[in-house]
């Protein structure tokens, strides 16, 4: 699987290394964009003439917060592959990681017990073995 394909296919599988290694890229790469972005609205100048280039880095983070949704989702589906879980289950997780951040001001309990389930879920993507063998999904990676 290239690069590519591991980042923003939704086809296939991703062995636990892999996940590991392609969330960190995208993380990193997103990072890396983050920081020009910051670098590109704030260039050092106080002045008034300073807006155009902050609407600019906005109008760029776009597309980069984009990609990086687009690419975490995309390896988060594939292990779930290799774990012989339908794509559908990202949609849980996304929601228990979105709601434990939305609940933060309203109720601190569920914020916390979402967030508690949501590490435990990260954890089991990423230590859980794979299926062995091929799966619905696709041969057994590498």
């Amino acid at each position: 699987m290239t690069m590519k394909e591991a980042l923003f296919g939704w086809g296939g599988r991703l062995n636990r290394l892999q996940y590991l290694g392609y969330s960190m890229l995208s993380l990193l790469l997103a990072g890396l964009a983050a920081g020009v972005l910051i670098g590109i609205g704030s260039s050092g100048s106080t002045d008034a003439n300073n807006g155009g280039q902050v609407v600019l880095a906005v109008i760029l983070a776009i597309p980069v917060v984009v990609a990086y949704c687009w690419a975490a989702m995309a390896v988060t589906a594939k292990r779930l592959h290799d774990l012989g879980h339908p794509t559908i289950y990202l949609l849980w997780i996304w929601l228990i990681n979105f709601g434990s951040g939305s609940f933060a001001a309203s109720s601190p309990v569920l914020s916390d017990l979402l967030a508690l389930i949501g590490l435990g879920i990260s954890l089991y993507l990423l230590f859980a073995p794979g299926q062995n063998g091929d799966n619905q999904f696709g041969p057994q990676p590498d």
